[in-house]
């Protein structure tokens, strides 16, 4: 399994952490950010691994 998959698959976990969440602002927020940033870093180590 590439590395990008496994980062693919965590941010199907998260997604469902954020689900859950919704009820409770704070902690929706702090995780839907915590996405954005997951699959930031995802397309950076794609690009970085493209460069190889």
């Amino acid at each position: 399994m590439r590395f990008t998959e496994v980062s693919k698959n965590g941010l199907g976990e998260v997604a469902t952490f954020v689900e859950n969440a919704n009820s409770d602002y704070s902690t929706y927020d702090l995780l839907k950010e915590y996405y954005k940033d997951e699959e930031s870093d995802m397309y950076w180590l794609e690009n970085q691994l493209e460069l190889i």
